[in-house]
């Protein structure tokens, strides 16, 4: 784990949903060709905090959000000397109507520190990224959730499962650090249990046996 520091931002819109008036002027996208069409909405219709970004996207607010995230990340650069890594997990990123894509472009114009300063790192095989881990032709060995989205984990991809994930775990990404250079045999998690509970009973009473010769209660 890495020190970090968590930062509530509060948005109406990820809270009560959308609500649009009826009358309202809306565009709709169609994810077979790209194309945008404006409509007039007949009825007043309420879209859930859940639906945002599956049924309807509310670009202002993904605005409004990031550009919060923006000032606290130069605020963390300013008191430290060092930008803050920072990753933002989205809905989708279906053709036509990426919320993914959506993302990008908006943190790319709120930074304005050049297209390589965000990268999409996409978890579907279909979608071409430059910074995608595994190729193409990997096999999909599992699927998580992240972000309330199910995305497949191909072999060798970097991504380490999380409590979501299922399928081939072994497959996958599993995170090592300088302390596995001290194991030196492998042993049932049980026994490995049943030795700390035990060393930790010894001291308990070696503890209390110290107390007790020192007259004290």
């Amino acid at each position: 784990m890495v020190d970090y520091e968590a930062v509530l931002i509060k948005s109406k819109v990820r809270i009560n949903g959308v609500f649009l008036k009826e009358g309202e002027r809306v565009g709709k996208i169609d994810t077979e060709t790209g194309e945008e069409l404006f409509d007039d909405v007949e009825d007043e219709r309420t879209f859930s905090a859940e639906e945002v970004e599956r049924e309807i996207t509310s670009p202002d607010s993904n605005r409004k959000i990031i550009e919060e995230v923006a000032k606290h990340a130069y605020a963390h650069e300013a008191q430290t000397d060092r930008f803050p890594k920072i990753l933002i997990f989205a809905v989708n990123d279906i053709p036509h109507a990426s919320h993914a894509d959506q993302l990008v472009r908006i943190c790319r114009e709120v930074f304005n520190q050049g297209d390589d300063f965000v990268q999409k790192i996409t978890g579907n095989p279909n979608v071409e990224s430059e910074t995608q881990d595994s190729r193409s032709d990997e096999p999909i060995v599992g699927r998580t959730i992240i972000g309330g989205a199910e995305i497949p984990i191909q072999r060798f991809a970097s991504m380490p499962p999380n409590i979501h994930a299922t399928g081939d775990i072994e497959s996958m990404s599993l995170l090592a650090g300088q302390s596995v250079g001290l194991i030196d045999e492998i042993r049932p998690a049980a026994e490995i249990l049943r030795e700390t509970i035990n060393g930790a009973e010894r001291l308990i009473r070696e503890l209390s046996a110290k107390v007790h010769e020192n007259g004290q209660t």
